[in-house]
């Protein structure tokens, strides 16, 4: 009975602190910070995120916990992976037999921030032209070589697109019918 006063302390203490982290976690996941991608526990641990491949756009669908619409395969790149950044990022990308990659759609939960300003996908490649056009009340930054456009983006509410034709260049034309068809 004589640390009864002191125990009573203790659990007040840890009372309060408990009810400010309540308070802490209840504001960063309220509106002003909306986007937190992967929800964290009050003591700020959050699920690891990591990238993985399926061959399925339903399994993708099921880890990113969005969908993804994208364009029909190039000609010659029928081989189609789907690479997903847990509850970030859901992308397809078309390759042929030689593994080169012809069409990459990807789609992520970036706040409002464009795919490559992330960090999570790299665009190393660097571009002799760089062009912004609007497309059905949307910007879509374009760039590319002399042989076409390489890459498109353009960034809608939370959501962020990129369609990407690397080491396939494509007229402008045809990388716009592939924005058209990506959602």
């Amino acid at each position: 009975e004589k640390n009864s006063p002191y125990a009573l302390g203790l659990l007040a203490a840890a009372l309060v602190v408990l009810v400010f982290m309540g308070i802490n976690y209840a504001k960063r996941s309220g509106n002003q910070d909306s986007c937190v991608i992967v929800p964290q526990s009050p003591f700020g641990q959050s699920q690891a995120q990591i990238w993985t491949e399926y061959t399925d756009d339903l399994e993708a669908k099921g880890i990113a916990e969005f969908g993804l619409e994208y364009p029909d395969a190039p000609e010659g790149y029928d081989i189609k992976t789907f690479k997903v950044y847990t509850r970030q990022i859901n992308s397809v990308y078309f390759s042929n037999d030689e593994g080169k990659t012809g069409l990459a759609v990807i789609k992520g939960k970036m706040c409002g921030q464009d795919v490559f300003e992330s960090g999570l996908v790299s665009d190393a490649t660097e571009y002799t032209f760089t062009k912004t056009v609007e497309q059905d009340g949307k910007k879509i930054n374009l760039k590319g070589n002399d042989k076409g456009v390489q890459v498109a983006s353009w960034v809608e509410g939370d959501f962020s697109y990129a369609v990407g034709t690397w080491s396939n260049p494509v007229d402008e034309e045809t990388m716009l019918k592939y924005v058209s068809e990506t959602e």
